[in-house]
């Protein structure tokens, strides 16, 4: 799971808690402007990876950055 740094602390609250309880990777990184634009969409706060091959490249090229 992606999650902007600019999502709004419900927003944020409510999916770590959900990330947390059901032991899925979260990370929190870039603007809703940006995420969006990595999709192909306006705003987004949130982006979920179902790819578990593709999840974790993402998480490695996150790693890398951060």
């Amino acid at each position: 799971m992606i999650l902007a740094s600019d999502a709004s602390e419900n927003t944020t609250d409510r999916i770590i808690s959900l990330c947390k309880k059901s032991n899925i990777k979260y990370v929190i990184i870039g603007k809703k402007e940006e995420l969006g634009n990595a999709v192909g969409k306006g705003l987004s706060s949130i982006i979920s990876i179902t790819d578990l091959s593709f999840s974790e490249a993402i998480v490695n090229i996150i790693d890398k950055i951060v």
